[in-house]
């Protein structure tokens, strides 16, 4: 890099260390523009909007995010799951389990790492 710029300060332009700058300055931009692209965080924003079912002290509890709110009616998951508001599951081979306490359902079904809010507010009702 510094030969192409002392020699293009020269005058004594080279086609071949003219390619390599340009090369160089195409890398730092498309560097530049993927960082830009992808902000950090985007990964996070994506599992705080994901929805689950989580049992707590008996009941059901909607979590969004940070966000809880109390299951009052049953609610069918995308693949036919049945939760119940007492903590009942009905899967879709028509097999009735319990949840225990801490135990979380995805939107799709399966069994999932129970997200606890930050906050400690009082849950909404549904």
């Amino acid at each position: 890099m510094y030969t192409v710029c002392v020699n293009f300060i020269q005058n004594k332009p080279n086609l071949k260390d003219m390619k390599a700058s340009i090369n160089i300055w195409l890398a730092i931009g498309f560097a530049g523009y993927m960082a830009w692209v992808q902000p950090a965080g985007a990964q996070e924003k994506v599992q705080q909007q994901q929805t689950c079912y989580q049992m707590k002290n008996g009941k059901i509890y909607m979590v969004q995010g940070r966000k809880e709110t109390l299951l009052k009616q049953k609610v069918v998951l995308k693949d036919s799951t049945i939760i119940f508001p007492n903590g009942n599951c009905k899967v879709k081979k028509g097999k009735m389990m319990m949840l225990k306490n801490g135990a979380c359902i995805d939107a799709n079904g399966k069994m999932c790492k129970p997200s606890a809010p930050k906050e400690n507010k009082k849950p909404e009702q549904q």
